[in-house]
């Protein structure tokens, strides 16, 4: 691993992934560290629904831009738009559907409440009875499966070390350095294959086991 870095990120997990490539495409000089593959955890098995009616409405905002983001990976993370249908079928369930919903729509999700009719037009194999139903067009899927390969070229592309079967065994913080900035901090991360990455700043995403050794404080 390059001495030379301002950031290591450690877990290579979708938000890893993520936090890296945004660092290397602003400038900086990043690695990346993983335990195992990228998104080869939790990241990577899981259904990719992407749904603006299960979230929560302080996550609207992020789910927004999340959306924007798998929506312009496209193909190569398999995202598909097939919008989709929440369904309340007694009066109660209607009138909570849709003071949950309306508070989503405000928060700027796309969902719409749709009549019975509607909701039969666009499932015709939904049971009779319904009494309402919240609908959004933007709702999909992706192939989560496809997010390793998918951020392993990109951040290949914008310059980060991407160090794969690499577990962090240790994050140890070091003296602050002159010239840092005053709530700015270094640390150095011992893995099998480095006992020092050099002075970097170190984002942790999801990584589990790993040792943080403080300081000698008489340093």
């Amino acid at each position: 691993m390059s001495s030379a870095l301002d950031v290591i990120v450690v877990g290579g997990g979708l938000m890893g992934s993520a936090a890296a490539l945004q660092l290397a495409e602003g400038g900086m000089r990043v690695a990346l560290c993983e335990a195992r593959q990228l998104a080869m955890g939790a990241s990577g098995v899981n259904a990719g629904t992407l749904s603006m009616q299960t979230k929560r409405v302080p996550l609207i905002p992020y789910a927004l831009r999340g959306y924007e983001w798998w929506k312009r990976a496209g193909d190569a993370v398999g995202f598909k738009e097939t919008g989709s249908l929440t369904l309340a079928y007694t009066q109660a369930e209607a009138e909570g559907l849709a003071q949950r919903m309306s508070a989503r729509r405000n928060a700027g999700a796309p969902i719409e409440m749709i009549t019975a009719t509607a909701a039969h037009a666009l499932e015709p194999g939904l049971r009779e009875g319904l009494a309402a139903a919240s609908y959004c067009a933007a709702d999909g899927y992706a192939n989560s499966s496809l997010t390793g390969s998918y951020y392993r070229a990109r951040l290949r592309a914008a310059g980060a070390e991407v160090h794969e079967l690499t577990p962090v065994q240790a994050i140890i913080p070091l003296r602050k350095a002159p010239g840092l900035a005053r709530r700015s901090s270094a640390s150095s991360c011992a893995t099998s294959s480095s006992a020092d990455a050099g002075s970097t700043s170190t984002i942790t995403i999801f990584c589990w086991g790993v040792r943080r050794t403080l300081p000698d404080p008489n340093l």
